[in-house]
């Protein structure tokens, strides 16, 4: 009678260990290997300046929803006194995701004033203008009376070309597309404090078509901080993609004032300095009607270039500037090799502990044996489903010590048992 709990106490472990193993294989749940087992990269960003511990808890939670939106999982992002840590095991693309989540992001709506041609430099002798042009030849400004949009098809007319006038006058900020010779002096116009309240000359996204291969653009009219939501969708009458916008209350009056101005015209999204989509307003319409606060912008959108362009609208604002300080990449090939050495130590020395328990304890060894396979049941399933929780937890090399000595702490306490 004695022994009838315990026989109860082993079969409800051991029950339990093969039900939880059963179940994360069934849902096909595995580990979730860290950065130095999984390769991928990991970068400590520093902030320009001096920032406060909210702003810096801000930029974490904008980094982790950007690294969220690409699919990326076992990211671990998290700050290290006043820097950001980010660890991001098994991504391929390390280098063009890291560029992605470190922008500053800040995104703007301007108005477009007309193309412009790609730069050539002035001849020898003359300054490079110091100026932004506060407007285009007449002939050449992108209104809905030049650009005559057929509400039936929702194209313009009409071809408005590039204003050959403005050819010497480089991109606001010296963007990425400056020529390399460009000193600080020749950048006209700090972009950073000055950009928004005037005319600015900005690259073109090449997917955004055109005359020209970049855009003089007006002054700010609505500000990317102003977008409660973005979301890429497939209408189902149409075979583009489109992105719906959410305008807070005070966005949405700003977006029907700078709409209204640009009726048949383009408005263009400006991220740190390139536009990214230029959209036409209203193409189909016959008159100006009220948005109240949805917006849909359409254009030549694959299902990968709405959905960045999506998740730009939505973590598009970094609250303060990062700069990369360290950036350490891992090769999968090398996470394996670590993961491959480290098992084959910790299986070799398990055997050896049971080796010697079935030799000096007989059929108590047999019981020891068992007693670990039940604990690894139990401890594979107890990661797995931790790894697929909100906790998201990662099993690095150090896990796997932790795991393999947890083991051998267990084959001792038989020890001690017996």
């Amino acid at each position: 009678m004695r022994e009838r709990p315990l026989v109860i106490s082993l079969l409800a472990c051991v029950g339990v260990a093969l039900v939880a193993f059963g179940a994360t294989v069934a849902a096909g749940w595995a580990p979730k290997l860290g950065l130095d087992l999984a390769g991928g990269a990991e970068v400590i960003y520093a902030p320009s300046h001096k920032v406060s511990g909210g702003d810096l808890t801000t930029a974490v939670d904008i980094m982790r929803n950007r690294v969220d939106a690409a699919g990326v999982s076992g990211s671990n992002i998290g700050t290290q006194g006043s820097d950001i840590v980010v660890q991001l095991p098994g991504v391929k693309n390390a280098t063009q995701l890291l560029k992605e989540i470190g922008t500053t992001g800040e995104m703007l709506f301007r108005p477009v004033l007309c193309y412009v041609p790609a730069y050539t430099a002035p001849a020898k002798g003359t300054a490079v203008p110091s100026t932004v042009p506060s407007t285009c030849a007449s002939q050449y400004l992108l209104t809905g009376s030049t650009l005559n949009v057929d509400t039936s098809t929702g194209d313009p007319q009409n071809t408005v070309g590039a204003d050959t006038a403005l050819t010497s006058y480089p991109d606001s900020g010296c963007a990425a597309v400056a020529p390399s010779n460009w000193t600080a002096s020749d950048c006209y116009i700090n972009y950073d404090t000055a950009h928004q309240n005037g005319n600015v000359i900005l690259q073109a996204s090449s997917t955004n078509g055109g005359s020209g291969s970049r855009y003089l653009l007006g002054p700010v009219g609505v500000a990317g901080a102003q977008i409660s939501s973005a979301q890429a969708t497939l209408p189902t009458d149409s075979t583009s993609w489109v992105v719906d916008l959410t305008l807070k209350s005070t966005g949405s009056s700003q977006w029907d004032a700078l709409a209204q101005k640009q009726f048949h015209a383009y408005i263009a999204i400006d991220l740190d300095g390139q536009v990214i989509s230029a959209p036409l307003t209203q193409p189909t319409q016959s008159a100006f009607s009220s948005f109240g606060g949805k917006v849909e912008i359409s254009g030549n959108f694959t299902q990968a270039s709405a959905q960045q362009l999506a998740t730009d609208l939505n973590y598009g604002a970094l609250p303060v500037a990062l700069k990369a300080q360290t950036t350490e990449t891992v090769s999968a090939t090398l996470g394996k090799s670590s993961l491959k050495a480290g098992l084959l130590a910790g299986l070799g020395g398990l055997a050896l502990v049971l080796l010697y328990m079935i030799l000096y304890y007989r059929g108590l060894g047999v019981v020891v044996v068992l007693g670990l396979m039940t604990t690894s049941l139990l401890l594979w399933a107890i990661v797995s489903a931790l790894s697929h929780s909100g906790m998201d937890l990662t099993l690095d090399l150090s896990g796997v010590t932790g795991a393999i000595v947890s083991i051998g702490i267990t084959a001792d306490s038989y020890v001690i048992y017996f």
